[in-house]
């Protein structure tokens, strides 16, 4: 006889405890984006990324995306990976659109959110892997 290992129940392998995270992978894009700048100058745009937990209104720093220069039409290239969602917890990203500026404070464009629980049901409605959510500022 083996005696079991330390740290587990009998020799099996305890349940996991807490919520079951899931890991979303997304790419940002930004269209149509006006000029901020008082001299007419392209925007120079990036998006700080945040998320809520449920139905706090506080909102966690998740990322901050590279300034795309001179640019209406923006998509950024990186993938961007939130790895707390729990399935059905009312999360939600807020995507802070602001116009880089070297010489004064970059000026907010605009604001979106996404319901993260809509976004994923409405994916595996359809049975696919990649989710496609639309935000509107």
């Amino acid at each position: 006889h083996v005696p079991p290992q330390q740290g587990t129940h009998g020799g099996h392998v305890p349940p996991q405890q807490g919520p079951i995270l899931e890991t979303i992978l997304f790419k940002v894009a930004a269209v149509g984006l006006p000029s901020t700048d008082p001299f007419g100058n392209e925007p120079d745009p990036f998006i700080q990324i945040h998320y809520s937990n449920g139905n706090s209104s506080d909102w966690v720093h998740l990322v901050r995306t590279t300034t795309l220069m001179d640019v209406h039409e923006a998509r950024w290239n990186d993938t961007i990976a939130f790895e707390k969602y729990v399935n059905g917890t009312g999360q939600k990203l807020r995507f802070e659109i602001r116009d880089h500026d070297v010489a004064d404070f970059d000026d907010r464009i605009g604001f979106a959110y996404i319901d993260l629980d809509r976004c994923v049901k409405e994916s595996r409605n359809y049975r696919t892997e990649t989710m496609s959510c639309h935000a509107l500022i």
